[in-house]
C-alpha cells in the first residue's frame, strides 16, 4: 500500500482540524457528541447538586466527558441551551414558562423543551429563631436576600406586589445562595428565600440550621390568591413540619419546580437515549441526591404538564414507560 506523503498528511490533519472547529463532533459509533454540559446554578443550591448527579451518571454511562456548569440558575440555562453552550439545564418552571413564551421580562420565545420534571418549589422565607421578623410587612426597611438575580426576580417581585410591597421598600441583596445563607447567619441581612426542593430544603438552609437553627414564615392567604392568578404555572401547597429544619406546617406556594430542559431541535435520539438513562437510573441517584427522592416517589411529576411542549424523543420514552399523560 503506498503511503501518503507530507502534504497529504498535512492536508488531512488540516481536513480535520476544520471540521473540528466547525462543531461538536461524534465520538464515537453511537454518533454521541464530544462532550455534554448541564447547566445547575449556584454552589449552594440544589440546582447544582443535581446537575453533578445527571453529570456522573451520563458521563458512567455514555463513556464522554459530562460536566456540571456553575450558573446563575434558571434564566441563565436558557440562554444558554437557546446559543447551544449546554445540552441541557435545570430550569425552574417560574422561568421556564415566560422564557418559552416570550413573557415577563423575556425579550423573545426561547426554543427550549423539557425532558423531565423533578418536584415542587416550596417558598418561605427564613430568618433566625431570635428575629423579630416574622412576615412580608417586617421585611420593611431591612437588608433582605432575594437570590441570584432575576431568575428569583420572576416570582419574588409578584410577590412582593400581592402583599402591597416593592423592592424599593426594603434593601434588596442579590447573590448565590451560599453566600446568601452565610449573611443572614451573620446578621448582614434579615431573611433570605428558604426553597423546599421536594422533600428538603437546599443545602445552604440545612447547614444554617446546623449551625445557628432556623424560623420560617410564608407569604400571607390573601396574597397567594392574588399571585395565583398572576403566574398560572404556580400552586397552592404545604411544607410540612416533618421537613427537615422545619418546627411547624407553613401553607406557601409552589413557585414552579425544575425540570430538565434541552433545546427543542436537539437530536431526538440523544434526548430519548438521555431522557431513558436517568429514568432507568433513577433509584441509584436518588441513593446519592436526595433532590431526585422526590421523583422517585411521585413519579407523576416526571411528565408533569406546565404548557411548554415536551421534546419529541422525551415524549417517545415516557410513552414507552407508560407514564405519558396527553
Amino acid at each position: 500500500m503506498k503511503r501518503p506523503g507530507l502534504k497529504g498528511l498535512l492536508a488531512a490533519v488540516l481536513v480535520a482540524a476544520v471540521a473540528w472547529a466547525s462543531g461538536p463532533q461524534p465520538a464515537t459509533a453511537q454518533n454521541l457528541p464530544a462532550s455534554l454540559e448541564v447547566g445547575g446554578a449556584s454552589i449552594g443550591g440544589g440546582f447544582y447538586v443535581m446537575a453533578g448527579g445527571i453529570a456522573k451518571l451520563l458521563e458512567d454511562k455514555l463513556k464522554i466527558p459530562v460536566t456540571a456548569a456553575v450558573t446563575e440558575g434558571s434564566r441563565e440555562n436558557i440562554r444558554l441551551i437557546d446559543r447551544k453552550q449546554i445540552f441541557m439545564g435545570i430550569i425552574s418552571s417560574n422561568n421556564g414558562y415566560p422564557g418559552y413564551h416570550g413573557l415577563k421580562g423575556f425579550d423573545k420565545k426561547h426554543p427550549i423543551a423539557p425532558i423531565l420534571g423533578l418536584y415542587p418549589h416550596s417558598f418561605a422565607y427564613m430568618t433566625l429563631p431570635d428575629s423579630p421578623v416574622r412576615k412580608f410587612a417586617d421585611l420593611k426597611g431591612n437588608r433582605v436576600g432575594v437570590g441570584t438575580g432575576r431568575t428569583w426576580d420572576a416570582f419574588l417581585k409578584p410577590l412582593y406586589k400581592a402583599h402591597g410591597l416593592t423592592y424599593k421598600d426594603i434593601k434588596p441583596v442579590y447573590a448565590g445562595m451560599s453566600d446568601l445563607y452565610t449573611q443572614l447567619g451573620d446578621g448582614i441581612i434579615v431573611a433570605t428565600p428558604g426553597i423546599v426542593a421536594g422533600l428538603s430544603p437546599i443545602p445552604g438552609a440545612l447547614r444554617l440550621h446546623a449551625e445557628k437553627g432556623a424560623a420560617y414564615f410564608g407569604p400571607e392567604p390573601q396574597a397567594v390568591e392574588k399571585v395565583l392568578k398572576e403566574l398560572p404555572y404556580m400552586a397552592r401547597i404545604r411544607i410540612s413540619k416533618d421537613t427537615p429544619t422545619f418546627d411547624k406546617d407553613i401553607d406557601t406556594v409552589d413557585i414552579g419546580g425544575p425540570h430538565v430542559y434541552v433545546r427543542a431541535d436537539a437530536d431526538a435520539e440523544l434526548v430519548y437515549k438521555v431522557t431513558k438513562l436517568i429514568h432507568a437510573n433513577f433509584d441509584g441517584m436518588a441513593a446519592e441526591v436526595r433532590y431526585f427522592k422526590y421523583a422517585q416517589a411521585n413519579p407523576a411529576v416526571l411528565t408533569k404538564d406546565i404548557n411548554v411542549p415536551f421534546h419529541p424523543g422525551a415524549v417517545r420514552y415516557w410513552k414507552e414507560a407508560g407514564l405519558w399523560k396527553p
